[in-house]
Formats: C-alpha cells, sequence, structure tokens
C-alpha cells in the first residue's frame, strides 16, 4: 500500500482516521475528529499540545496499544496559600489542663509581617466538659485576631481567639467529632519566632484530640 501523507499538520485537522495513517508531527496544536467515531490506529502515539477536541460529540477510541497524550502548556496556577501546616503520622491527643501545642500545626513568622492564619480542624473531647485553643509565639510582640465559626458555650456563632498563651471560650461540649474554622491575622513586632496553635481540656484527665488532616494555612500578606 502506499505511503499516505500525515493527515494532520501543525495546526491542522483530521477528517478521517484509518488504519495505517500516519499521524501527526511533534507540535500540532488541535486534533479535531470529525466522524461521528474514529479509531485511534494500532501501535500509535499522539501528542497534542493543548487541547484534543471532538466535533458534535464523536466518540474517539484508543486501542490498547496506542496512547493519547494531551499536554497543558498553559502557566501552572499559583497556590493562594505560602504555607500549609498539618497534623500528620498520628493524632494530637492531650489531658493537660494547659495549653499544649499541636503538633504540625506551626509556622516561622518573620519579623514586623502582616499574616493571614485560616485553621480547619477535626477535633473531639472525651467528655462533655470541653477544650480550649490558644496561641503560642516563641517570641514578643505578636498580635493576634481571629474568629472561630463554631458555637461557643454561650451558643454564639462566633468568637475571638484571646491573647498569647490564653486559652479560648470553652466548645466541644458533646462527646462528638466537631469541625472548628478559625480564620484571622496574625501580626509580628520587631522579632521573628514561631507561631503555633495550642489546646488543652478544659478538664484535666480528659482526653482532647485534633485529628490527622487537620491544617494551618498561611498567607504572608506584608511587611509593616
Amino acid at each position: 500500500m502506499a505511503t499516505r501523507n500525515p493527515l494532520v499538520q501543525a495546526g491542522g485537522e483530521v477528517q478521517q482516521l484509518q488504519s495505517g495513517d500516519p499521524l501527526s508531527p511533534a507540535g500540532v496544536g488541535v486534533l479535531r475528529v470529525v466522524d461521528v467515531v474514529a479509531t485511534l490506529p494500532d501501535n500509535t502515539s499522539l501528542i497534542s499540545a493543548d487541547s484534543f477536541k471532538a466535533n458534535n460529540g464523536a466518540d474517539f477510541k484508543i486501542p490498547n496499544t496506542s496512547s493519547l497524550l494531551v499536554r497543558n502548556t498553559n502557566t501552572p496556577r499559583i497556590p493562594y496559600w505560602d504555607t500549609i501546616a498539618r497534623v500528620s503520622g498520628s493524632n494530637f491527643t492531650t489531658t493537660s489542663g494547659t495549653l499544649v501545642d499541636i503538633t504540625g500545626l506551626s509556622f516561622v513568622a518573620a519579623a514586623n509581617t502582616l499574616y493571614t492564619v485560616n485553621c480547619i480542624l477535626a477535633t473531639r473531647c472525651s467528655t462533655a466538659n470541653g477544650i480550649k485553643l490558644g496561641w503560642h509565639f516563641t517570641s514578643t510582640g505578636a498580635e493576634f485576631l481571629a474568629v472561630l465559626d463554631t458555637a461557643n458555650t454561650t451558643g454564639n456563632a462566633q468568637f475571638f481567639m484571646p491573647a498569647v498563651d490564653t486559652g479560648s471560650t470553652i466548645f466541644n461540649l458533646a462527646v462528638v467529632d466537631t469541625v472548628l474554622n478559625i480564620k484571622g491575622y496574625v501580626k509580628t513586632g520587631a522579632t521573628s519566632g514561631t507561631i503555633s496553635l495550642r489546646a488543652l481540656s478544659q478538664t484535666v484527665g480528659d482526653t482532647t484530640t485534633i485529628y490527622i488532616g487537620s491544617v494551618m494555612k498561611i498567607k504572608n500578606e506584608v511587611a509593616i
């Protein structure tokens, strides 16, 4: 059988695919299938630089011996958050009545900088006595303004997190898994240091659990 010319050129179209047809050279931008049903020939690798289009709901079949690769050459999306810290490896637990760092939920903060912080926590208390949260900073001069979107003891939908090393209002007053969404800002002073989220059990001996997958997301907003 005589060799057929390639049916796809750079920027061109496929009018019909037949077994034995040579396919696109490198650099094809769009492969368009116009048949209702088209089959990629056996033992063929087809590369599309940016997109693959099948007109009018065409059914495009790829045999086991063939492959279709679509490569996205667009600029990758830039993540919004600069850092995401996680509880990993095992659940964090404490029975302490004083604030303890939640393992994994910390970040190093630069001096004179404003950060956006969003903590999403899966939590549980072993009794209905509840738990508290609080911030810690290894240096001095940090200010926190954060809102917890979860009902507290008085039934309020939101309440402000307290100052450094001070426990929040009690919450988790039922023995159930509860997701807490903490959103706010952290502003550091003249010195850098590590900022961490802490937890305690309202009644010593109760078990406070922060589950694997809980995260602290941080964005560096601006130097101040």
